[in-house]
């Protein structure tokens, strides 16, 4: 494990058709890290047969690290009028299995559509959403936001609906 210290877990498998398959086998105890898996077989001749193969085991529940939302507006980033362009920046601590999931609101009510994502950066990945203010369907008021996300080992993030910059942006026509 992460820890440098080794466990042996052991279990009963079953061979048809040439593939192995093994009993469940509880590995919540270990930490997150590589695991060296063996297998030792023999066939019904008493022929031994073995491989190995490391996996990475990844329990841990992905955050972000940093979330900033602004502007394109040119007199103040932190104001949004209609046709501007309003951008939330993301940068997490591991790779994701897609984008994250945005949910813009403006004054309290939903963003209908329009939410663009594109990953700027990878390994760790950083992602931006952006939409374009839009002075009919849009209101004024104050923009938030949630973000939801998975990790590429499926590990489900916790929502995060704050900055971490005291970044801000409202809508005003």
């Amino acid at each position: 494990d992460s820890n440098g210290s080794t466990s042996a877990i052991s279990a009963t498998g079953t061979i048809t058709g040439g593939a192995w398959t093994s009993a469940a086998v509880d590995i919540s105890s270990l930490d997150d890290g590589t695991l060296s898996v063996s297998i030792s077989v023999s066939d019904l001749a008493g022929n031994p047969v073995s491989t190995s193969a490391n996996i990475e085991l990844d329990n841990s529940t992905p955050v972000i690290s940093t979330v900033a939302l602004i502007t394109n507006n040119a007199t103040n980033n932190q104001h949004g009028a209609d046709g501007n362009t309003v951008t939330l920046t993301m940068n997490f601590d591991d790779d994701l299995t897609s984008a994250p999931t945005v949910s813009f609101f403006s004054g309290g009510n939903a963003v209908a559509d329009g939410i663009t994502y594109a990953e700027t950066a990878d390994s760790p990945d950083t992602w931006t959403a952006t939409y374009d203010v839009d002075g009919s369907s849009d209101t004024e008021g104050n923009v938030t936001f949630t973000i939801d996300f998975t990790d590429d080992a499926g590990n489900a993030g916790t929502q995060v609906t704050s900055v971490t910059d005291g970044s801000s942006v409202e809508i005003d026509f």
